[in-house]
């Protein structure tokens, strides 16, 4: 994607998923062409009694077949929370475009993920 220099627009938005537990589910689709999307933060919730073992990924597709780990084996513990807010940027014509995790026992994860994403295909 060519560095932009028209007009555009820059949208803050958020995505919640409710309920995660092993299986890899997407919190984040960063997939559309001409976009850029800045991460702010990801929040956590652990609802369980026990404490949860996470990991989160950048994926090619919504298959899990090509990871690029952001935070792989972190304890979250019981009914506890849990804020990722390092900034990192995605975008839509690159390589990675899913964010997904997944927990070590059969969790129950609320995730919500805030991000800019600045859209310059018009």
């Amino acid at each position: 994607m060519a560095i932009p220099s028209g007009s555009g627009t820059e949208v803050l938005k958020s995505k919640y998923t409710s309920g995660i537990s092993t299986t890899w589910t997407t919190i984040g689709e960063f997939n559309q062409t001409n976009h850029i999307y800045t991460v702010l933060s990801i929040i956590f919730c652990n609802n369980n009694a026990d404490a949860e073992e996470m990991n989160f990924a950048l994926t090619d597709d919504e298959s899990n077949t090509n990871e690029h780990f952001l935070l792989l084996g972190h304890s979250i513990a019981a009914k506890a929370t849990y804020i990722w807010n390092d900034k990192f940027v995605v975008s839509g014509s690159g390589t990675y475009k899913y964010l997904r995790c997944n927990f070590n026992t059969s969790a129950n994860i609320d995730v919500t993920v805030s991000y800019i994403e600045q859209d310059w295909s018009t």
